[in-house]
């Protein structure tokens, strides 16, 4: 069983994530470069290392600014479920949604958090069905009526965004919500 983190360890572990990725974004001001070479090409061989870099680069402050406020509350929940879940969940949705986008998106240049994004909105809105746990039951609740809009988010709608990302994130948050739904170390709802 995993010990819980405390308020101020979820607070930490998320402000150093928003730190790292901020690194990325003030290298990726002065170079343009960088972000062109961590980008995710999809079934270029060159693009690949975007698989696992991507994420990290976003276009411009305004894509980076929106993604961070709400990665930070995302992350901040699924720390909730313990630190080990947490790790293997966060790879689990930056690898599969990388992976899948670099099979199946459109060519050219994918970049931002998007897509790990819808992958933590997966994750604990479904979690919060599955779990048979309150916490999570409410937790999921109030994300769909707070961020509900996302699910528009996985339409083709606007040339420049990558849709795929947001619908493959979505999928493998999903999946591994369902993977996890019966190892639970919290109290379950009632039958």
């Amino acid at each position: 069983m995993e010990t819980n983190l405390s308020t101020k360890q979820k607070l930490k572990i998320t402000g150093f994530s928003l730190l790292f990725f901020s690194i990325f974004e003030v290298l990726g001001f002065f170079s343009t470069q960088l972000i062109y070479a961590l980008a995710l090409y999809p079934r270029e061989v060159h693009g690949m290392t975007g698989i696992l870099t991507s994420v990290f680069v976003h276009k411009d402050l305004h894509h980076f600014a929106t993604n961070m406020l709400t990665f930070a509350i995302l992350n901040f929940l699924l720390l909730g479920e313990g630190f080990k879940r947490y790790s293997i969940i966060m790879l689990g949705v930056v690898f599969g949604t990388g992976l899948l986008v670099w099979f199946f998106a459109r060519s050219g240049a994918h970049v931002g958090a998007s897509g790990v994004i819808y992958g933590l909105f997966g994750y604990l809105v479904v979690h919060g069905f599955v779990s048979r746990r309150w916490d999570a039951f409410f937790i999921s609740c109030l994300l769909i009526f707070i961020y509900g809009g996302l699910f528009w988010g996985v339409l083709p709608v606007a040339g420049f965004i990558s849709w795929e990302s947001h619908l493959f994130g979505l999928i493998i948050g999903v999946l591994l919500a369902w993977q996890f739904r019966a190892k639970s170390s919290h109290t379950p709802l009632p039958r």
